[in-house]
């Protein structure tokens, strides 16, 4: 009897060892390099970005966090990456609010819904657009330039960072409002883009703050304005298109990070928490206002809000001017 009784323990003990060394086995997140899929091309601002954040997160977490720059498709290739990888923390992407909202209204068909196939983490920072020119153009504020856009429809052209961007949907935005004609011409990213403008191929550029502001500086580019109600702490003297008289049109981008659905969540709860101090602390704040990008932070479920006021905010827009992309 005792003998049984003994082998009866030994096996209860056994079978209480065994998913505890399971539990033990799986490693604790993150035990290896972390991919940041940035879904556009080096050098803008969203990578500038990504990449000041994964410094950090590579300092908090002991693990690299490698960014991986996926350009084209407005955004919509990188995220897709994304979306097919595993959500187990280890891919993740800096998204704006093209890839992370507003491309579902643009494109006919995409390869998923932001709003339901990603994850999101944390909101970084809002950012404002700004309409940078060449020197050579006759006009230095907005309404000299809308009133040269009415007088010679079609003869400026402009540049965005790619189709379905907030670039060009501001563009598409103004033209809408103002009753005025330019011609779009789209790049793989903002360095190409300001590469052209600054060689002057291009007349225009609608696009996000940092990259613009030496070139303002130094007066290679002419600054026509900003699209946010105040003045820039990193730039000043570049005014607003509230004070020109067009108060109404302010629209913005934001940076946030996002990983794919179904992510566990002390693995999201853990990112946002070293986001929030990062963006809060000395380093980050400092980055962003040099940017000229105002931090927000908060919970995933406010970024989440952020995802889903963008998509109101902007179909009204597509829909009644009819902007499709293939």
């Amino acid at each position: 009897m005792l003998t049984r009784r003994r082998a009866l323990l030994a096996l209860s003990g056994a079978a209480l060892a065994a998913p505890l060394r399971r539990v033990a086995a799986q490693p604790a997140w993150p035990s290896r390099a972390v991919t940041v899929i940035v879904p556009f091309s080096a050098g803008g601002s969203a990578d500038v970005v990504a990449r000041a954040l994964s410094k950090h997160l590579t300092g908090e977490f002991g693990q690299a966090f490698v960014v991986d720059n996926r350009a084209g498709a407005a955004g919509n290739i990188g995220a897709q990456s994304l979306v097919n990888a595993a959500p187990d923390g280890y891919t993740l992407m800096m998204t704006t609010s093209g890839p992370g909202a507003t491309n579902k209204l643009l494109y006919k068909q995409i390869p998923y819904d932001p709003e339901k196939d990603l994850a999101p983490i944390g909101l970084i920072a809002d950012t404002p657009l700004v309409i940078a020119a060449t020197p050579k153009q006759p006009f230095s504020t907005l309404p000299e330039l809308i009133a040269y856009a009415k007088a010679n429809p079609d003869a400026l052209n402009f540049g965005t960072p790619g189709n379905g961007t907030m670039g060009h949907m501001a563009a598409v935005q103004l033209m809408f409002q103002q009753g005025i004609r330019l011609n779009h011409v789209p790049y793989r990213g903002t360095g190409p883009l300001t590469n052209d403008l600054l060689a002057g191929t291009l007349d225009l550029a609608f696009d996000f703050v940092p990259t613009y502001l030496a070139q303002f500086d130094s007066g290679a580019l002419r600054g026509i304005a900003v699209t946010s109600p105040e003045r820039l702490a990193s730039a000043p003297r570049l005014r607003t298109t509230t004070e020109q008289g067009l108060p109404g049109y302010t629209p913005k981008a934001w940076f946030g990070l996002v990983g794919p659905a179904r992510m566990p969540r002390p693995v999201i709860d853990r990112l946002n928490a070293s986001i929030n101090a990062y963006i809060q602390g000395q380093e980050g704040s400092r980055l962003l206002a040099s940017l000229g990008a105002p931090v927000r932070g908060g919970t995933p479920e406010d970024f989440a809000r952020t995802i889903r006021e963008e998509v109101s905010r902007w179909r009204p827009i597509v829909e009644e001017a009819n902007i499709r992309l293939d």
